[in-house]
């Protein structure tokens, strides 16, 4: 069982026989990217990431992620239908995470305003 992240994602994109460059190609990102993360040269890398990459190399996210081999024979979309349906799923992830992205800046610049009212207000100024 390979022991990293990287290295199962070698193993099956050889499995595949991809190059690194076919493989960037196909989940949106750069060779130098998904070199840095099958070589383990980088954080962990983004979950919609990972998540292409899985359905790419048509493995399961969580063996992919864990190593754990329980997951290693669960199924897998196959058909054109299941293809184009974890396709919708990626994309409704992807625009999920722009939304909380958003989200998440908007709730920081209300905790950045709150704090300037509430030292104002400690100062005695309105």
């Amino acid at each position: 069982m390979s022991e990293t992240l990287g290295e199962r994602i070698r193993e099956a994109r050889i499995a595949k026989q991809l190059s690194v460059g076919q493989l960037a190609s196909r989940i949106g990102v750069t060779e130098d990217a998904l070199r840095k993360i099958e070589s383990g040269n980088t954080q962990q890398p983004a979950f919609i990431v990972g998540v292409r990459i899985a359905a790419e190399l048509e493995i399961n996210p969580f063996f992919l992620a864990l190593g754990d081999p329980s997951y290693k024979s669960a199924e897998i979309p196959r058909t054109g239908v299941e293809r184009h349906f974890a396709a919708v799923v990626i994309q409704e992830l992807e625009r999920l995470l722009v939304q909380t992205s958003a989200l998440c800046r908007l709730a920081n610049s209300l905790e950045d305003q709150a704090r300037g009212v509430l030292q104002r207000i400690a100062q005695g100024s309105p």
